[in-house]
């Protein structure tokens, strides 16, 4: 996250590019949204138990195999965190009204200039953090890295 104050350059982007009066002086904040930590907070203990399970039935020489699994729910899980906007613990802030106007001045008219309709669920006008275009939520990936022998 972040905090910032507005300087007088800033306000004035803001009204001429997308109608929003913001004064000099105002606060602006971005609050943080941990989705890798939440979840490891609400789930983390799942992935411990699927490890050992897996461990104890496939043996430590099929350790990578357990891992694997174990990455699996992982990468699952913090992309269930995305596109809940939290965990059940831990929920995230949605988007300021500020952030939904800049989004929809910059999607109301294409590339080719042509004006369109907004959806609200559409990436750009959903009140939801995290998902825009979903390429974030779809870089979720994990790796397991082999022993050497």
């Amino acid at each position: 996250g972040w905090v910032q104050s507005v300087t007088p350059k800033q306000s004035y982007f803001l009204n001429e590019n997308f109608g929003v009066n913001v004064k000099p002086g105002y606060t602006l904040s971005s609050p943080p949204r941990p989705f890798f930590g939440a979840t490891a907070r609400s789930r983390g203990k799942e992935w411990q138990e699927i490890l050992s399970k897996a461990l104890k039935r496939y043996g430590i020489d099929k350790a990578e195999k357990a891992m694997e699994l174990a990455a699996r729910r992982a990468q699952s899980d913090i992309q269930e965190t995305i596109r809940n906007n939290g965990t059940k613990e831990d929920r995230f802030p949605d988007r300021s009204p500020l952030t939904l106007a800049i989004y929809a001045s910059q999607a109301s008219v294409t590339a080719k200039a042509n004006k369109r309709n907004i959806e609200s669920t559409s990436g750009s006008a959903r009140s939801q953090s995290l998902v825009k275009t979903g390429k974030m939520l779809n870089s979720i990936q994990y790796e397991i890295e082999g022993t050497k022998k």
